[in-house]
């Protein structure tokens, strides 16, 4: 392909337009969820928050909670790319304009999320794939920075199936936080070596909420490997059996 004679751009625009076709719908989600990325004062609008929504719908006079810290604001305004609309849904650009919040008290990495539909946790079980570049074999209780939404939170990786990790190997892991986080089950993660700092590995949640877990447990092994192939109904299921609800 040649951007200067423009060689191949036909078949490259076929091409693309042929795996659009057949990308699934992405599914909204059952509430709002829009990770803080940037915080700043608008004058004459007071504080403004950016991200991208990443599921459900909200609209300008909804009531949303900002998480962890467990604060609540109303929706004052909202544009999508630079543009005011009346309401928002799953994976625009957004900036949102809240009403009556200082802009100190919020940080990039918060959530702002539909009211009361979260809670934060200091750990998380999650399926962990270990990327095939990583320059070491990860051990067990390894310190590494946790990547989910837009917020990095140090963390220690508790290996439950094994006693290390090879390059190019998966594992069924519990992450236990420094910080409170905000997930919920299929959410994806990245994570990066705490030094020096390159990324890792990476996965997506299998409970957001769990008790704290012993390595190679039976109970708690079966317990996850029943929800990485579980319906949501199944999910939601095993959830509330051994969740901290």
């Amino acid at each position: 392909v040649s951007s200067q004679t423009g060689e191949g751009i036909k078949q490259l625009v076929t091409t693309l337009d042929e795996l659009t076709r057949n990308v699934p719908e992405r599914d909204p989600g059952i509430f709002f969820r829009l990770p803080i990325d940037r915080v700043f004062t608008m004058k004459g609008f007071g504080t403004v928050v950016t991200g991208t929504s990443i599921s459900g719908h909200i609209q300008v006079g909804s009531e949303v909670t900002i998480y962890p810290k467990g604060i609540r604001s109303k929706v004052r305004g909202i544009q999508a790319y630079h543009q005011d609309v009346p309401s928002v849904s799953a994976g625009l650009r957004t900036a949102i304009n809240l009403q009556g919040l200082e802009k100190e008290i919020l940080a990039r990495g918060d959530v702002v999320a539909q009211k009361d539909s979260l809670k934060p946790t200091y750990m998380v079980d999650t399926v962990l794939d270990y990327l095939e570049s990583a320059p070491k074999k990860l051990k067990n209780r390894a310190r590494v920075r946790f990547h989910c939404g837009s917020s990095e939170i140090i963390s220690l990786v508790i290996l439950l199936d094994k006693d290390e990790l090879s390059p190019g190997d998966t594992c069924l892991a519990q992450f236990r936080l420094e910080r409170p986080t905000v997930v919920l089950a299929k959410d994806r993660f990245v994570i990066r070596s705490y030094s020096p700092i390159r990324a890792i590995g990476g996965g997506y949640v299998l409970n957001p909420l769990p008790l704290k877990k012993k390595r190679f447990s039976k109970e708690s092994l079966q317990e996850l490997s029943v929800l990485s192939s579980a319906s949501d109904r199944e999910i939601a299921e095993q959830f509330i059996k051994g969740s901290q609800l």
